[in-house]
């Protein structure tokens, strides 16, 4: 909870986030910041001076707590289908504690491509060569289809992210409550890695 945050400054972020990922950066409004935050405008303006400046921290934030997460994963050592299960159940803890953190990044990187590119333009070393030869060694030996490493991610985050980005209309559809959408989802992490295994088998 907010008001059990040691500062100020805590506060504010946090409840810029709750108000940015709700809103997005056009729909937020420092004064609706501040309020969330219990703090009032004067302070909050002198902590930040401007949304631009606030809503850049938290989404880049945001966007490092979404993007690299999967980058150190899958660029590791591990096996490819170890990293697949070890993706899945990373990123579904970290979704169910921030269910609109998918729509939030999708949201500001399709109205503002400007800043994400510029925010990209300061994460170069954020690669996926170490994969890329992975899944080379893989097709070579006959483990998986011959795949491209944007295929191949494509697949996994698609199949990951999706049920957050649509948890609206499912609830609504589906009378599906916070508490039941939570038990589906970890149902579904134990079923899916092995589901995105098999896509990428060869077919006798």
């Amino acid at each position: 909870m907010i008001n059990q945050l040691d500062n100020t400054e805590d506060k504010v972020l946090h409840a810029a986030r709750i108000v940015f990922q709700k809103k997005g950066y056009s729909g937020a409004r420092m004064e609706e910041i501040a309020n969330t935050a219990g703090v009032n405008k004067a302070l909050l303006n002198y902590y930040y001076r401007s949304k631009e400046k606030l809503f850049r921290q938290v989404f880049e934030e945001a966007f490092s707590e979404f993007i690299p997460t999967v980058i150190n994963i899958l660029n590791g050592d591990l096996p490819l289908d170890m990293k697949i299960y070890r993706t899945v159940d990373v990123y579904t803890r970290m979704l169910l504690k921030n269910k609109d953190l998918p729509m939030f990044v999708l949201n500001e990187i399709r109205e503002n491509p400007n800043k994400i590119e510029e925010l990209l333009m300061t994460k170069k070393h954020l690669t996926f060569q170490k994969l890329e030869q992975q899944l080379y060694e893989e097709y070579e030996k006959g483990t998986i289809v011959e795949t491209t490493v944007h295929t191949f991610l494509i697949n996994l985050l698609s199949l990951i992210v999706y049920p957050y980005i649509v948890q609206p209309m499912m609830s609504r559809m589906f009378d599906i409550d916070d508490k039941k959408f939570e038990e589906l989802m970890l149902e579904r992490k134990n079923a899916l890695p092995a589901m995105i295994i098999e896509t990428f088998r060869p077919k006798n």
